[in-house]
C-alpha cells in the first residue's frame, strides 16, 4: 500500500514538474527577453525610388492584404519623423540612401553623426558613374547603394554594374544591394534576376568588396545560406520582411539562418521608406523572435554591423575590441 502511495505521489511530482517546465516554455516563447543597447539600422531611406500620393498606405505582401500606417512625402518632415523615431528606439546609427542624392546630404548635414550617406542605384551607365565618382571624391557619400537594378530587370552579374562594383573594391566602401525575389511592382522588375547565386561572379572578381544583401535574398534561402557559407565576406540584413510578410514567414527565414550558423552576419534593417512607424515594427520583430537569444539580438541589431563597418568599438567574436580603421 505504501509502495503504491509512493509511486502515485511521484506521478504527480512529475507532472507538476512537467507542467511547470512547459509553462516556463511557454512564457519564454511569448515573452522573449529584450534588448535594450543601441541600434544600427543598415538599411533607411530619403523616400521611395518613384513617386507616391501622400497618405497612401505601406507596402505588404501577399496580396490581397491591406498595408497600415501613412506615407510621408516632404522630405524634411520624413527626416524629422524618422529621427524621432531613431531616438526613441535608440538607433544611433543608419546606412542612408535614396535616388533623390541632394535629400541623402541635406538628412546627412542634419545630423552628421547619424547617418551614413550613400546613392540608390537605379539606372547605371558611363554619365552616372562619372557623376558619382565625383561624389565620393568630394566624400559627400561614404557607401554604395542600394543597388536597385534589379528593379530595371538587371541581374547582379550584368557587364554594366561592373564598373560600379569595381569602384567599391578600389575604395573599399560598404554595399548594399536588392538581390532577392521581391520588390515594388515595377514594369522591369524580375524575380529570376534576384537570385542571390547571380553574386557569385561578383564576389569572386572582387574577393575584399563588403557587400550585404537586402532581407537575406528572400525567399532564395536555400542559395543564400550557400553564399554566406562559401564567400565570408558577405553579410546579409533583415529589412523589409520584418514587415512586410506574414510575421511568421519571416521567422522561417530568419530562424533558418541561425540553424545554419550565419548569426554573426545577419544585421538590422528597417528599410523605412516613406512609413517611419515601420521602423518601430522592424524593431519589435527582432524583440519578438521566440528563437533568438538576447546576445543574438545584440549581434543583430549592433555588432554584426559594427563589425561590417568597421566602428571603432566593433566587437570581433572573441569580444575583443577592433583596431580603430
Amino acid at each position: 500500500m505504501k509502495k503504491d502511495v509512493l509511486i502515485f505521489g511521484l506521478l504527480i511530482l512529475f507532472g507538476f514538474m512537467s507542467q511547470t517546465v512547459s509553462a516556463q516554455n511557454d512564457l519564454a516563447t511569448t515573452n522573449p527577453e529584450k534588448y535594450s543597447g543601441p541600434i544600427i539600422d543598415m538599411h533607411l531611406h530619403t523616400g521611395l525610388p518613384h513617386e507616391v500620393p501622400p497618405g497612401i498606405p505601406s507596402l505588404c505582401r501577399p496580396e490581397p492584404c491591406e498595408g497600415d500606417g501613412r506615407a510621408i512625402v516632404n522630405s524634411g518632415e520624413l527626416m524629422n519623423r524618422t529621427l524621432e523615431k531613431m531616438d526613441s528606439l535608440n538607433i544611433e546609427k543608419a546606412f542612408l540612401s535614396g535616388v533623390d542624392w541632394k535629400a541623402v546630404q541635406e538628412w546627412k548635414r542634419a545630423a552628421p553623426d547619424r547617418f551614413i550617406a550613400s546613392p540608390f542605384i537605379l539606372e547605371p551607365g558611363e554619365a552616372h558613374l562619372e557623376k558619382l565618382k565625383q561624389e565620393y571624391e568630394q566624400g559627400r557619400f561614404t557607401a554604395m547603394g542600394e543597388i536597385g537594378v534589379q528593379l530595371s530587370g538587371i541581374a547582379p552579374n550584368d557587364p554594366a554594374l561592373d564598373p560600379y562594383f569595381k569602384l567599391a573594391a578600389e575604395r573599399d566602401l560598404p554595399v548594399l544591394i536588392h538581390t532577392l525575389g521581391i520588390g515594388p511592382y515595377t514594369p522591369r522588375f524580375k524575380s529570376a534576376a534576384g537570385n542571390p547565386l547571380l553574386l557569385e561572379d561578383v564576389l569572386k572578381k572582387y574577393p575584399k568588396l563588403r557587400l550585404f544583401v537586402e532581407n537575406a535574398g528572400y525567399p532564395y534561402a536555400e542559395e543564400m545560406i550557400a553564399m554566406m557559407y562559401q564567400y565570408p565576406q558577405l553579410y546579409a540584413d533583415v529589412s523589409t520582411i520584418t514587415w512586410v510578410i506574414p510575421r511568421e514567414a519571416f521567422y522561417d527565414h530568419l530562424e533558418a539562418f541561425m540553424r545554419a550558423g550565419l548569426g554573426k552576419r545577419i544585421m538590422f534593417g528597417s528599410d523605412q521608406m516613406v512609413w517611419p512607424e515601420k521602423i518601430g515594427a522592424a524593431v519589435e520583430a527582432i524583440q519578438q523572435a521566440p528563437f533568438l537569444s538576447k546576445e543574438q539580438k545584440e549581434d543583430i541589431f549592433y555588432n554584426n554591423a559594427a563589425r561590417f563597418l568597421r566602428l571603432p568599438d566593433a566587437k570581433k567574436e572573441t569580444g575583443e575590441k577592433s583596431p580603430q580603421h
